[in-house]
């Protein structure tokens, strides 16, 4: 079981791209994912790849504007 935005999802251990966690979560693809880490938030791009285990925990929001 992983949590995305709070709602479990049951998948099997294995390894996912970011496109793919957002497609199990019905994330938007315009939107940011990012694994809670020991309370931090790290990024996790469409493409990189992430060793799910099981109570993993990911949040999603709209990407957030880029200042110079």
């Amino acid at each position: 079981t992983i949590l995305i935005d709070t709602k479990p999802f049951e998948i099997i251990p294995g390894r996912y791209s970011g496109s793919q966690l957002k497609k199990i979560g019905g994330i938007p693809i315009d939107y940011e994912l990012e694994q809670i880490i020991q309370g931090q938030f790290v990024p996790v791009n469409d493409d990189k790849v992430i060793s799910i285990k099981g109570d993993e925990e990911f949040i999603s929001h709209p990407k957030d504007g880029q200042s110079s």
